[in-house]
């Protein structure tokens, strides 16, 4: 079962035919994920090696632990500023 309000986030993945479920891109919501496969499958991506994303499987995946969420984020010029948002939340 997906939890919709994970505060680590959310991955949007893809799988070709029976491949290894790949990675595609990082969201910090549930709805920007969904929006973001709507968008593919209307205009399909294209992967890392500039292939054309056609016929494939989209999955919406939580980021389950904060060491995950710091290895997805990483980089990310907003990195610093969820950080102090998660441990916030943990306070409370």
């Amino acid at each position: 079962m997906l939890i919709k309000d994970n505060k680590y986030g959310y991955k949007v993945c893809y799988q070709k035919d029976n491949e290894k479920i790949q990675r595609y891109i990082v969201t910090n919501s549930y709805d920007l994920a969904k929006w973001e496969i709507d968008r593919y499958e209307k205009s399909p991506p294209s992967d890392k090696y500039n292939n054309i994303l056609n016929n494939v499987k989209w999955y919406i995946l939580p980021v389950k632990t904060y060491f995950e969420y710091s290895i997805l984020w990483r980089g990310c010029p907003f990195r610093d500023y969820l950080s102090d948002f998660i441990k916030r939340s943990k306070c409370k």
